[in-house]
């Protein structure tokens, strides 16, 4: 506990201790000597809770020096104020900020040999620069909802798929960043319960439909599609001729041979199905 009496010990009584044990200088500024050092610290109480608070080793700070560091804090928590958490938001301040486009930019180097299409890589890379632009310059731990918002709002409607994207890349970027100890708490990126109530909620797109040919139209369509002389076209036909969809011909390697190939399949199994 601080006591009264201030300034009770003099140089040469700190320098001729050996310890080990702990010498009080008074107004709650202690010398700790043991093998491994000697060290000053100070103790107080803060909220009716003793608190303990290293000041430097002896062989940096000298007695005068560990007097003013004791002062100093004895001043903060008359003021009610912790200095524990007052020296890291003054160590977290001394170092370099981390600016949100910086970290997405290099996050996304170490991360895009995963990616096994380019061209995914290149979406990554440009739906990044291109929407979330507005929050490059910010320092990362500061990256807050209404921030996430004024990249989403513009084309959270018009852009749908686009802005699903963005918004999962910009959560990803956010979480890699908590995960390296640059953010804390909740990820402002995060959908569901979060901005899904911000947002304005987005009708389903239902189905649309080519409309159908008319039957009569039909003999007169093959007769045109026979005319062209393009895969595309044999493959049309193909799918007309044997009432099948697309899908058969989205796995076949699009040539006339593996055109004809497929077509005279169809025309072997109808020939049996007429003679059964």
């Amino acid at each position: 506990m601080a006591t009264r009496a201030r300034a009770k010990l003099n140089v040469k009584q700190v320098a001729a201790y050996a310890g080990p044990g702990v010498l009080s200088d008074g107004g709650g500024l202690y010398l700790r000597v043991r093998e491994s050092g000697r060290s000053w610290f100070y103790i107080g109480t803060l909220n009716g809770k003793r608190i303990e608070i290293g000041l430097g080793s002896a062989l940096d700070v000298t007695l005068a020096k560990a007097r003013d560091k004791a002062a100093e804090v004895r001043a903060l928590i008359l003021e009610g104020i912790d200095p524990r958490i007052e020296k890291a938001k003054a160590k977290a301040a001394a170092k370099p900020k981390v600016l949100f486009g910086a970290f997405a930019l290099d996050h996304l180097d170490s991360i895009e040999d995963g990616f096994k299409n380019p061209k995914h890589r290149q979406q990554w890379r440009n739906t990044l620069i291109t929407y979330a632009k507005p929050m490059f310059d910010l320092p990362i731990e500061e990256v807050k909802t209404e921030h996430i918002l004024e990249v989403l709002q513009p084309i959270w409607l018009e852009k749908r798929e686009t802005a699903s994207r963005v918004r999962g890349r910009i959560e990803r970027v956010l979480d890699a960043a908590r995960v390296k100890g640059l953010r804390h708490g909740e990820n402002p990126a995060r959908g569901r319960g979060h901005l899904d109530l911000l947002l304005p909620k987005r009708s389903k797109v239902g189905v649309k439909h080519h409309p159908a040919l008319p039957f009569k139209q039909v003999a007169e369509f093959m007769a045109e599609l026979r005319q062209r002389d393009i895969v595309t076209a044999k493959a049309l036909e193909w799918c007309c001729q044997s009432n099948r969809n697309s899908s058969p011909m989205c796995g076949v390697c699009p040539t006339p041979a593996s055109i004809q190939a497929m077509s005279n399949c169809h025309s072997a199994r109808a020939a049996e199905r007429r003679i059964l």
